[in-house]
């Protein structure tokens, strides 16, 4: 959230374009190569993943689900094929593979957030296709509002 907003300031002030990386085409995007569609997840708590579907066609990372929160246990109703899970940790592992159809398969990252050059390939990416944001009016996503104590 610092980084966004801290980019989003100096986009908006010195007029320079700026592009969006989503976290979980990040995700989606560390798995080097295969068939099998791809499911990212960031674990959302309360039983909750957000997560979206991806598959790559012609080198190229398509979204097939767009990013949403679903219940662990209604995978099976968010997809119904095989999946590469991506972006779990080993708790979360666990709890996903009950759910999951059968074929998937979790990968655990050997790190705890996706490398910085992938995020790099990503960002250049969208640079060089012209895919902007809009500094004014583009805003986080959160994956729920804030709930704060008063």
């Amino acid at each position: 959230r610092i980084g966004y907003s801290y980019a989003k300031g100096i986009a908006h002030t010195t007029q320079l374009p700026l592009v969006e990386v989503p976290t979980l085409k990040l995700w989606a995007s560390t798995y080097p190569q295969g068939k099998q569609t791809i499911m990212p997840v960031v674990d959302a708590r309360r039983g909750d993943i957000y997560t979206a579907l991806y598959e790559i066609s012609d080198s190229l990372l398509k979204e097939i689900k767009p990013p949403q929160i679903i219940p662990i246990n209604n995978i099976a109703e968010f997809t119904s094929t095989a999946v590469t899970v991506l972006g779990a940790g080993e708790s979360l592992k666990q709890e996903l593979t009950e759910y999951l159809p059968e074929g998937s398969e979790v990968i655990l990252s050997p790190l705890p957030v996706p490398h910085p050059a992938v995020f790099a390939r990503l960002a250049t990416e969208a640079f060089e296709r012209q895919l902007f944001s809009d500094s004014s009016e583009c805003e986080p996503r959160y994956m729920r509002p804030f709930q704060g104590i008063m």
